[in-house]
């Protein structure tokens, strides 16, 4: 947490230096959605990594992994359902594959009996 503590505001600074030094121009969006939809991309970055840490804590970092292919799907239909737009069948196909591929990777389907902590 500490190493990400200091590497995000250091990446910011020099992305935000080289968007300097290429000239690019800076806009604050006007539109409400576009304001919107930045506050939920700051929030939800800060929200989702705290969230991230927290389950690290708690869980084993193969357990916490899943959650990354999961995010996507997850974030396919939360985008969806405001826009009014249809989730095409590909992506259905899809997720479909990757909640398999998540199920076999977890040993969800394995029946051995594990062996017990000391």
């Amino acid at each position: 947490a500490a190493t990400n503590a200091i590497a995000m505001p250091v990446g910011a600074l020099a992305l935000a230096a080289l968007s300097v030094i290429t000239r690019e121009g800076w806009v604050v969006p006007a539109q409400p959605s576009a304001i919107v939809v930045t506050i939920s991309l700051v929030a939800g970055t800060v929200v989702l990594f705290t969230l991230v840490l927290y389950v690290l804590g708690r869980w084993t970092a193969t357990a916490a992994s899943f959650q990354f292919p999961l995010s996507v799907l997850v974030t396919v239909i939360a985008a969806a359902i405001p826009a009014g737009e249809s989730v095409r069948p590909v992506v259905i196909a899809g997720a479909a594959v990757v909640a398999a591929g998540i199920t076999v990777a977890s040993g969800a389907l394995d029946r051995r009996p594990r062996p017990r902590a000391l």
